[in-house]
């Protein structure tokens, strides 16, 4: 498809792009094996920035697939099992590093912790110990030192939200969710984004308030 990206960004564009046949042979050899199926490569153009994969200074397959869960359709918002993806980079030197994947899901900010919990777990084990205990009760060693907490709220049609008629209409007609997560320190997105050795000050995972929570609409 020559000149699809110009394409898109073309206010006024006089035609389609032009579809050629690709007389040269597969870039996956993988595909010689299959008798049917679509194997898609996307070359950059001088439009494209970056020009260059090496821009964002990701050399590796580990951080690729970080980058690649957060940024493109391969993090599905819902999860997609039984899917096999093969990762492979190759740097500038020609050092390959590889990596499969056996489902498309996305990075979630609670995985950038090393201690989460869901929110509706947590609560049913307070309610536990204040039956038990009372006010004065101690938490347990697996609900302590939580870095974060994050959950999913079905919202129903008859829901406790300030909504107006068309957003009503909507939640009734496309029954979404909401992911939400809660970070003990903003701190921890820098310390995430640090710890990909990428391209510096650039950040793949970031904070969308100042109280580091992130909501995520999805519709089913």
């Amino acid at each position: 498809m020559i000149n699809a990206r110009s394409w898109l960004s073309d206010k006024n564009p006089a035609g389609n792009p032009e579809i050629m046949h690709d007389k040269n042979d597969y870039i996956d050899n993988r595909f010689n094996d299959f008798e049917t199926g679509v194997s898609i490569c996307l070359k950059f153009d001088n439009s494209t920035h970056p020009k260059a994969l090496s821009w964002i200074k990701a050399n590796t397959a580990k951080q690729w697939k970080v980058i690649l869960l957060t940024k493109t359709g391969l993090g599905s918002f819902v999860k997609t099992e039984k899917i096999n993806v093969h990762l492979k980079v190759i740097d500038n030197n020609n050092s390959e590093t590889q990596l499969c994947l056996d489902e498309a899901n996305y990075y979630w900010p609670h995985q950038i912790t090393s201690k989460y919990i869901d929110y509706n777990h947590l609560q049913s084990k307070i309610d536990i110990l204040y039956a038990k205990n009372g006010a004065d009760f101690r938490l347990s060693s697996d609900i302590k030192n939580i870095e974060s907490i994050y959950g999913y709220m079905q919202i129903e049609e008859n829901c406790k939200l300030p909504l107006t008629d068309e957003e009503l209409e909507f939640v009734n007609e496309f029954k979404p969710s909401v992911y939400f997560s809660y970070l003990y320190s903003a701190k921890k997105w820098k310390t995430f984004n640090d710890s990909l050795k990428i391209r510096k000050n650039h950040s793949i995972l970031c904070q969308e308030s100042k109280y580091a929570q992130i909501t995520c609409l999805k519709v089913k």
